[in-house]
């Protein structure tokens, strides 16, 4: 998921940089920030106020910039989960009690508060950027993209329950005099989020957003692996009038230690029966182990999964255009995007000049590096065990006949400024065929959650072939398609099978335009007014003047 205002001048100067003049310090990069912005406490933020963990249990927070502890994180308990759920509950059930509380109030004031979080962030902009980038390895300018971009979430809520009056009952017709029907939208109720360490903030906020708008009353339990800047969000809601209760903030594993009861935080937030909703992004395995639990519980459970997104490139696409925009789709967020275009389906009388391009590209403007040097455009993967997983990946393809080595030093692109500690890892890029029994090499068909792209063609001007390769995957979550003619774009992009497709242009999302997948990339929408109907209760009420009937029985 990338923000529309992230193709700035960072990046377009990149062509610009050099690698071998890059030498900086990363640990005089972050002992510089960690003097000047102060990271959260290893607390919980539980009914507005700050407070330690069950057994005041904790654990470490490491920078995957060079891979040292600079801070830890409260590891809560099913005890402490169950304090946070109580406190939304509290918060919700205000509406039942008739006191109205925050799901009665009206819309106007839920946006107040909204657009005060928004101007909140804005104010600490650099706080946020920098701390983001500490905690999870973003360059700085992703970082700032990414939380103006959550600013930018707040506002349209904020603007869509107000001056848009989504929440205002719509009327319905009724066929017979007397009789007048209305379709409102209330708050699901107490919702369990648990987000991933991609998009620390952004991926909370387009839950956050539209849940604080519809009413809703929530858990957030963040991925341990970067927490610092959601942990941050606590003090946001409150400073700008969010009551108790309204969002409550809980840290811990998994990944990381079991408490003293064994179960993990989210674990535990998952299997709880005070949840009205779960909104989950993250892995598979994990979405289906939430969906199980709901199904349990008859809950609705909304799942944004992982996805192995293709870039199709029709034999009339601009050859100057499409390189930049193949990067962006696997080497932003160093290929830790959901929605990747890791696989590129080119026309087979283009392939041989656009690796030539893009390799080219790579080594000329590619630069893996200290993610708080200015300098660098791909930081290093979130941790040590991901590193691994991607380095295994990359053995395994570079010992399969069916792919073949694009770049030829990919570990040029690893500038000075690369801490040894860090979890940096090269680009790599191979062009993959199918072997004698038909099938694909892994690096196609397989997410690797990581800067790996594979190229595959398909025969000279064969659409045809084309979509059937795209959608020839268990994911569906985001496609684009290249071409010069426009009408062509239109007529592919409806017979790929995903929730997203972009024409001409990759990885842009916007506060107004609903995200989600489809197949095994999950269900449910975020952003947009979908985004909020995922939040909503949708309850018909038919009315009658007083007095009406139907003398069905002679009355």
């Amino acid at each position: 998921m990338i923000s529309s205002r992230l193709l700035g001048a960072p990046l377009r100067t990149r062509t610009l940089l050099g690698v071998a003049r890059f030498s900086s310090s990363s640990s005089s990069h972050i002992a510089s920030s960690l003097e000047t912005y102060n990271l959260p406490k290893p607390k919980l933020f539980i009914d507005n106020e700050w407070v330690d963990a069950e057994n005041s249990s904790t654990m470490p927070v490491h920078s995957p910039i060079n891979g040292q502890v600079i801070s830890e994180l409260a590891n809560a308990s099913s005890k402490d989960v169950d304090l946070a759920v109580r406190s939304a509950k509290r918060c919700f059930d205000d509406l039942a009690n008739g006191t109205g509380g925050w799901p009665g109030s009206p819309p106007a004031d839920r946006a107040l508060v909204l657009d005060n979080m928004a101007s909140g962030l804005r104010s600490r902009m650099e706080e946020f950027s920098h701390v983001e980038s500490l905690d999870c390895g973003k360059p700085l300018a992703e970082s700032r993209a990414d939380i103006e971009a959550c600013a930018s979430f707040f506002e349209y809520y904020a603007d869509l329950i107000s001056k848009g009056g989504f929440l205002t009952a719509e009327r319905l017709p009724c066929p017979e005099d007397g009789v007048e029907g209305r379709l409102l939208r209330e708050p699901v109720g107490v919702v369990g989020m648990i987000t991933p360490w991609n998009f620390p903030l952004m991926q909370a906020v387009v839950k956050v957003a539209p849940a604080l708008a519809a009413g809703c009353s929530m858990i957030l339990k963040p991925s341990p692996l970067s927490s610092m800047t959601c942990l941050m969000m606590g003090d946001l809601a409150r400073d700008a009038g969010a009551p108790p209760g309204a969002l409550n903030i809980i840290t811990g594993g998994p990944p990381g230690p079991t408490n003293d009861d064994g179960e993990s935080c989210g674990v535990a937030l998952g299997r709880h029966k005070g949840l009205d909703k779960m909104s989950f992004t993250g892995s598979g395995p994990t979405g289906t182990a939430l969906l199980h639990e709901g199904a349990n519980l008859l809950r609705p459970t909304g799942l944004e999964l992982g996805g192995k997104g293709a870039m199709v490139i029709l034999d009339d696409a601009d050859m100057d255009t499409v390189v930049d925009w193949a990067m962006i789709g696997i080497f932003y967020c160093t290929g830790q995007v959901c929605s990747a275009t890791s696989r590129v389906v080119i026309d087979e009388s283009l392939a041989d000049e656009f690796c030539d391009r893009l390799a080219k590209a790579v080594a000329e403007r590619l630069v893996v590096g200290d993610p708080l040097d200015v300098r660098t455009n791909m930081g290093p993967m979130v941790s040590a065990d991901q590193r691994d997983k991607v380095l295994a990946a990359v053995k395994e393809a570079e010992a399969d006949d069916r792919c073949d080595p694009v770049l030829e030093e990919p570990s040029a692109s690893i500038a000075e400024s690369a801490d040894a500690g860090g979890y940096y890892v090269a680009p790599q890029i191979f062009r993959c065929k199918r072997g004698a029994d038909g099938t694909w090499p892994k690096a196609w068909t397989e997410e690797i959650f990581g800067p790996v792209l594979s190229i595959g063609t398909f025969s000279p001007g064969d659409v045809d072939e084309a979509v059937s390769i795209t959608n020839d995957s268990p994911y569906g979550l985001g496609h684009t398609v290249f071409t010069g003619d426009e009408a062509r774009a239109s007529a592919v992009a409806t017979r790929l099978r995903s929730g997203v497709v972009w024409t001409n242009i990759n990885q842009a999302l916007y506060p107004s335009t609903p995200f989600g997948g489809c197949k095994q990339s999950g269900f449910g929408r975020e952003y947009g007014e979908l985004g909020i109907e995922d939040f909503c209760h949708h309850k018909t009420v038919i009315s009658a003047k007083p007095g009406f009937s139907w003398g069905w029985y002679g009355a």
